[in-house]
């Protein structure tokens, strides 16, 4: 980026639209997301018959609000991001990395229990999107922090 030294760890600098809007569309993300992940679970436990049709729109409703919102965390963000915000992306995957395995166990475990083939393509397009808005989504939830009350900012960051 022009006029910034790349990987500094120096906070970036807000955008208006970011200082205001960063954290409450963060917060509506987060919120968002956990809703539409409760639809492929409560879908994928219960039979097909006994689901109503009105669910199956809002669940296509929630998913298309949840990736306008992912946009503009995006766009929001763009170019704000830190070595801070990387490195905790970066700890955040390794932790989600996980998934994969559990669901492979409980996969063994209940198998026919549950209907594979409405909670993989549910958990798996909001998991990918979530882990790509990831560094984005962290930018814009620490908008509202003040540079020199970050925890951990340049000057107070311990080394890892």
């Amino acid at each position: 980026m022009k006029g910034r030294p790349a990987d500094s760890g120096m906070t970036p600098q807000q955008t208006p639209l970011l200082a205001r809007w960063g954290r409450p569309v963060a917060a509506a993300g987060a919120v968002l997301f956990v809703i539409s992940c409760i639809f492929p679970l409560v879908a994928s436990l219960s039979e097909a018959k006994s689901i109503p049709v009105w669910v199956g729109f809002l669940d296509v409703g929630t998913a298309f609000v949840l990736v306008l919102l992912m946009i503009v965390i995006e766009a929001l963000a763009k170019g704000s991001s830190t070595d801070q915000v990387r490195r905790t992306s970066y700890r955040a995957w390794r932790v989600v990395i996980n998934l994969p395995l559990v669901l492979l166990v409980i996969f063994f475990a209940a198998g026919d229990h549950i209907r594979w083939q409405v909670l993989l393509p549910g958990l798996a397009w909001r998991a990918w999107v979530s882990l790509y808005v990831l560094p984005a989504w962290l930018v814009a939830w620490r908008s509202w922090e003040r540079p020199g009350n970050q925890a951990g900012s340049a000057t107070t960051a311990k080394p890892e």
